[in-house]
């Protein structure tokens, strides 16, 4: 990661000793990580996924549909 000036190093502890978990923003981190579980939940609760017309979900669908139907050898 680098910072306005050519070939300055926007974090001085990026990739030294001193780059451990005691460097870390504690108020980035929080925000990050509620924008990361509202990118998962927010699809994940929806009736259509990603597309609001379902279209993901039609397309699997069909594709289950499609596929022959899986038996055990061993009955």
């Amino acid at each position: 990661m680098y910072g306005a000036t050519a070939g300055a190093a926007f974090d001085a502890c990026y990739y030294q000793a001193c780059d451990t978990t005691n460097n870390l923003n504690p108020a980035a981190m929080a925000e990050l990580s509620d924008a990361a579980a509202h990118a998962v939940y927010s699809p994940a609760m929806t009736r259509t996924g990603f597309f609001p017309d379902g279209s993901l979900r039609a397309a699997a669908r069909r594709s289950a549909a499609k596929a022959p139907r899986a038996t055990h050898p061993i009955r």
